[in-house]
């Protein structure tokens, strides 16, 4: 039993020795609590939804850019001659007959 003392009294002696063993013990004990992984889990998926902010920031932008240029006039007009194939009073209209009607 006192040789046993005597280890452990030698041992709390050496500061650098108790600071390596509670580092090593800190570490063992994160990385088997899972709470290392849930970290690293964590940062990762905060990387992935910053990425996925900044990906749907700028597509905002883009359809506020479509909604202004759809509010003008000339924009709704080409839309209405393009889908609806109206056309203005005076204007000359051709109609080329497919091969398919023939």
């Amino acid at each position: 039993m006192q040789k046993i003392k005597e280890i452990i009294q030698s041992f709390l002696n050496a500061p650098v020795h108790v600071l390596v063993y509670c580092f090593l013990g800190f570490t063992s004990a994160v990385i088997l609590d899972g709470s290392f992984f849930r970290l690293w889990s964590l940062h990762h998926e905060n990387n992935r939804l910053t990425e996925t902010l900044e990906r749907l920031n700028a597509d905002s932008l883009v359809l506020d850019q479509k909604i202004h240029h759809a509010k003008s006039l000339d924009f709704i007009e080409r839309q209405a001659r393009d889908q609806l194939d109206l056309v203005e009073q005076n204007e000359l209209v051709f109609v080329f007959a497919s091969e398919d009607d023939s």
